[in-house]
């Protein structure tokens, strides 16, 4: 029974091989006509034309399919513009042998290798891609019942311009099966690619991405509509899981895509967005793992697109500036994205922890429009300034050291880089909300001289001001307390050119002025009393200064107050009050920086000022000539002062323009070298010593002490100019003008009364002096310098003087002619009102009544002739002034 079977089984077997054997020989010796026949039955299967080089011809590479490999295969579009849609170095076919011995030709598989594809629609919703026709089903009919499609190493290119859709692959492999012929396509693909490229309305997507995996096709040729039931994908490592539809028979692409993510790099995702989207990104460095899904739905046409969300979560993030060692690590959140359609683009951040170098920080946000982005956010942290520092490199600033605990809400947009420069812009028009309590924190600012130091308090933020209380700091040894507001504190942080204004009240114990200006060790003097004055460039200060104490070198006040400015411009005094050498001072001053230095200006006004303390504050004010040593008394003073202030804050004496209207009272002048030389020069004379008596005179002069002294002084070019002033005192009295030079050259013109200085009072070497209270005095000029001064006779002041009381004697004798004048003409009216009261008779007794009238004739005539111009009670004769005598003292 066995070997009946097997009998069968041979005979059956070799039946089938003489059988084949007869196909194969008759398939080889009829190759040209089946080669002919099968070409003209894929041409004739075609809407379009193809160019092939070379056929092969094989039965038994893919037996029981007859192979026909086609070379150097080029296919033009359906446009019938003979432009290229296919081509390749290889195309094989397989068709059914059983088939074609029935004259059916049918083309079962397609390879295509070492070529490209480019498939084109147009605004009009033409492609050039439906190049086969239909099968139409009878026994000689040709068409395409492909079963499967493999493309090796394939250029693919497809624009769509209705949806301005534009997608490219290199180097792709894929394998198609299913069935792939008809109008309905259901199919199977692998593919692979190392490059693959998506552009949808300009906006790069999935930049030279490696892309592999399976993918699940429906295609509804007649209307245009492609359903992908599944996919499962490997973007550049990134695991994509869902299912898409497409509708390409509208005016545009209508699309729906839903995909899962799970556990994506944020850098490999980053890469793959358009920088539209990563544009808020641009600059930083991120990192971490995300879940979530995205979806997209909705028309693309050209004019817009579908709208899209993802919503995911981040495990373990990171992100930091580029270049930055300061990271916001272990950050974990929810996110929400959106965008496509009128949404110009969306982002929501919920339950956001993350921290700053182990300090914990609390995140809500929302971002809109990613082209422009606008954020608004909520931020609670507890951190070290310099860690915020480093992490948003504010370097511009300074350094910041300290712990702040943050309670933030921002709104705004983000700012953008410009040429490499941050355009502030944004922030200028952004809001900052909450509160800032700082903890022994130290603001070593650029603008500052010395750091703020131990900045303790509270600043609350409201928009685009701030204000703060109860604000304490330490500035070197001055201690200080403010409160008050500030603006336009987030484009100062951010920019080196922008300004922080600050308008606040200050408050000090002792306020030492060196505090705030550079010493001469930093600036290279070799004098260690030289400062220089700093003005910030990004800091607006107005404060009103309430100042118990205040220092600088000699100087002491106490009782502070008024305002004070401090910005690039300069520092400012509008006015300043406060208590000083034992009175009272009143300043208006400004002190603005040139190219030489500094240029001050002050107007100042003083009450009951000790001259000793005074002098001692002020340092004699540059000089040693009249010290305060030499000075006692109290002082009321007017004066406007300017001068050049050299780069270690030291006056220039010749730029001093200063007018000053000084009233002194309970005086005294002490051991002033220029007094005692009057004294020695009179000693030393031979002509003036005998009439003199110099001791006492030397006593006198060595202390003087006077009640009441005014007079106005100039100060310009390096001369000091005062006119006369007198200097009356119990012991004696003292009339001085003149000039003094800076370089202590020195023109003063000096009287003395001779009562004060003779021997004896009433005696001169002329005989009997009188004291008349107008002259008797002796002029002196004193000239040279301080240390070597020259003495002499004031000619010309004695001269001065009597032209001086010359002319005093002419406007008495005039003023006496006036009220004779007067007096006589009121007489004269008493006169005729008297007269024309009397009721007079008059008789005429001829000659007797003619001698009566004449001698009351001539009395009125000698009244006349006696010109009395003075008063009855007064000595009627009248002296002629003196002729001037040059030697005459």
């Amino acid at each position: 029974m066995i070997r009946k079977g097997l009998k069968i089984v041979a005979i059956g077997t070799g039946v089938f091989l003489v059988l084949l054997m007869g196909v194969l020989i008759w398939a080889s010796t009829h190759e040209d006509e089946l080669k002919k026949q099968a070409v003209q039955a894929l041409e004739s299967g075609l809407l379009t034309d193809m160019n092939i080089g070379e056929i092969d011809y094989s039965v038994i590479e893919y037996f029981p399919n007859v192979s026909l490999v086609c070379n150097e295969v080029f296919l033009t579009d359906t446009y019938g513009k003979g432009d290229t849609l296919l081509w390749a170095d290889e195309v094989s076919f397989e068709l059914s042998l059983m088939k074609m011995l029935q004259g059916e030709y049918a083309f079962r598989q397609v390879r295509i290798s070492s070529g490209g594809m480019h498939i084109h629609r147009d605004q009009k919703a033409r492609d050039n891609y439906h190049f086969w026709k239909p099968s139409e089903g009878d026994s000689t009919s040709v068409g395409f019942e492909l079963e499967k499609v493999r493309l090796n190493d394939i250029h693919f290119r497809m624009v769509d311009e209705l949806s301005d859709v534009y997608i490219e692959t290199r180097n792709l492999f894929s394998t198609v099966s299913g069935n792939i012929t008809g109008d309905f396509l259901d199919l199977q693909a692998e593919l692979e690619t190392p490059s693959g490229f998506v552009s949808v309305e300009g906006n790069d997507w999935l930049p030279g991405s490696r892309l592999e995996g399976t993918v699940h096709c429906e295609l509804h040729v007649d209307s245009s509509q492609y359903n992908f039931p599944s996919y499962a994908l490997s973007l550049n490592g990134i695991a994509l899981e869902g299912i898409a539809a497409f509708d390409l028979s509208g005016a545009g692409v209508y699309c729906s895509i839903q995909t899962n993510l799970s556990d994506v790099d944020v850098r490999t995702a980053r890469a793959l967005l358009p920088p539209a989207i990563t544009q808020p990104l641009a600059g930083l460095r991120t990192d971490g793992r995300v879940d979530g899904s995205f979806s997209l739905e909705g028309i693309a046409d050209g004019s817009k697109t579908p709208d899209w969300e993802f919503n995911g979560s981040l495990k373990n993030g990171y992100l930091a500036q580029d270049g930055n060692p300061v990271a916001l690590d272990d950050i974990d959140l929810n996110v929400f994205l959106a965008g496509g359609g009128e949404n110009e683009g969306e982002m929501r951040v919920s339950q956001m922890e993350a921290s700053i170098d182990g300090n914990d920080v609390r995140i809500t946000a929302l971002m809109e429009n990613f082209s422009n982005p606008w954020i608004s956010g909520d931020l609670r942290a507890d951190l070290d300034l310099s860690d915020v520092q480093r992490l948003f490199a504010l370097d511009s600033i300074g350094n910041l050291y300290g712990e702040v605990d943050m309670n933030l809400q921002f709104s705004g947009r983000i700012p953008e880089f410009r040429d490499g420069q941050l355009d502030i812009h944004n922030l200028k028009a952004s809001k900052l909300n909450g509160e800032l309590i700082m903890d022994d924190v130290v603001l070593d600012l650029n603008d500052l001289p010395r750091p703020i130091e131990s900045l303790n308090g509270k600043v609350a933020l409201n928009g685009e001001m701030g204000s703060f209380k109860e604000v304490t700091l330490q500035i070197d040894e001055t201690e200080l307390g403010f409160e008050g507001t500030l603006s336009n504190l987030l484009p100062w942080l951010f920019s080196d050119t922008e300004v922080l204004k600050v308008d606040a009240i200050c408050t000090s114990s002792s306020f030492m002025l060196a505090s705030f200006l550079t010493e001469a060790s930093d600036t290279g003097s070799s004098n260690d009393e030289d400062y220089t004055l700093t003005l910030p460039q990004q800091l607006d200060l107005t404060v009103d200064l309430r100042v118990e104490q205040f220092a600088f070198r000699d100087f002491e006040a106490e009782a502070v107050r008024g305002q004070a400015k401090l910005n690039s411009n300069g520092v400012f005094f509008e006015p300043l009050n406060f208590q000083t050498s034992g009175g009272e001072m009143e300043l208006f001053c400004s002190a603005k920086p040139n190219a030489n230095g500094i240029r001050l200006s002050a107007t100042t006004e003083m009450h009951r000022i000790d001259l000793n303390e005074l002098f001692q504050n002020f340092e004699d004010f540059g000089q040693e000539f009249i010290t305060s040593a030499h000075l006692r008394g109290q002082c009321d003073l007017t004066a406007s002062f300017e001068a050049q202030l050299d780069p270690g804050l030291n006056i220039l004496p010749r730029t001093i323009v200063s007018q000053i209207d000084l009233k002194v009272e309970n005086g005294e002048l002490m051991g002033l070298q220029s007094m005692m030389n009057i004294a020695a020069y009179m000693r030393d004379n031979k002509l003036i010593s005998p009439f003199v008596r110099a001791d006492e005179l030397s006593r006198k002069l060595s202390h003087v002490q006077f009640a009441t002294l005014e007079n106005q002084i100039d100060i310009r070019n390096g001369i000091i100019r005062f006119p006369t002033m007198d200097i009356k005192s119990s012991a004696m009295d003292i009339t001085v003008s003149g000039t003094h030079t800076f370089d202590q050259h020195i023109d003063y013109s000096i009287a003395l009364y001779l009562r004060d200085i003779l021997i004896q009072k009433d005696q001169s070497e002329f005989g009997q002096v009188e004291d008349d209270g107008l002259g008797n005095r002796f002029f002196l000029s004193m000239s040279g310098t301080v240390d070597d001064p020259t003495f002499g006779y004031d000619r010309l002041a004695r001269k001065e003087q009597k032209k001086q009381e010359w002319q005093e004697e002419k406007e008495t004798f005039k003023e006496l002619i006036r009220d004779q004048f007067s007096r006589k003409k009121e007489e004269k009216k008493a006169e005729e009102e008297e007269q024309k009261s009397n009721v007079t008779i008059k008789v005429d007794w001829g000659e007797e009544d003619e001698k009566k009238q004449e001698k009351p004739k001539e009395q009125e005539e000698k009244k006349k002739k006696r010109w009395k111009l003075f008063n009855d009670d007064e000595e009627e004769d009248y002296e002629k002034p003196p002729a001037e005598d040059d030697d005459d003292y």
